[in-house]
């Protein structure tokens, strides 16, 4: 029997998983292809994270895996070698969402999560097959305001 990933249940099944960064981490660093562009990424992050932490959407690092279970989103730090979970970093029920969508902004791809309280959290990456997957495994268990 396979082990548990990081923070799941032992019967909590993963439904699918992928490897995303914050909003606005692509276009960071297709500005900034310079000396101090990781210093402004991180500026960027740091923006971000402060926001997503309010709203109730876990953070650790400008990389995380986002994961859907049957019973909740979960946030985790990737490994440095293998970008596999590491650890779990936070959760999200689904109790907590209203909605949760996918565009196309030039080359990133953006996944929308818009929670009850009508605030939202944006990450993106560059495998919009992913994100749908994601999008299409939470959509089942969330209920629209």
């Amino acid at each position: 029997m396979e082990r548990p990933l990081p923070g799941l249940d032992v019967d909590e099944p993963l439904l699918v998983k992928m490897t995303a960064t914050f909003r606005g981490a692509l276009a960071t660093n297709a500005k900034f292809f310079a000396r101090s562009a990781s210093r402004l990424r991180l500026r960027a992050f740091d923006a971000w994270a402060m926001h997503a932490e309010q709203v109730g959407f876990p953070t650790a690092k400008p990389e995380m895996v986002i994961g859907v279970t049957d019973r909740r989103v979960a946030v985790w730090r990737p490994s440095f070698w293998t970008s596999q979970p590491a650890e779990l970093v936070g959760t999200v029920p689904f109790e907590q969402l209203a909605g949760v969508e996918v565009y196309r902004d030039g080359l990133a791809v953006a996944l929308v999560f818009t929670f009850k309280t009508g605030q939202f959290v944006e990450v993106e990456s560059m495998r919009a097959g992913r994100m749908r997957a994601i999008r299409d495994a939470i959509r089942p268990h969330v209920s629209p305001l």
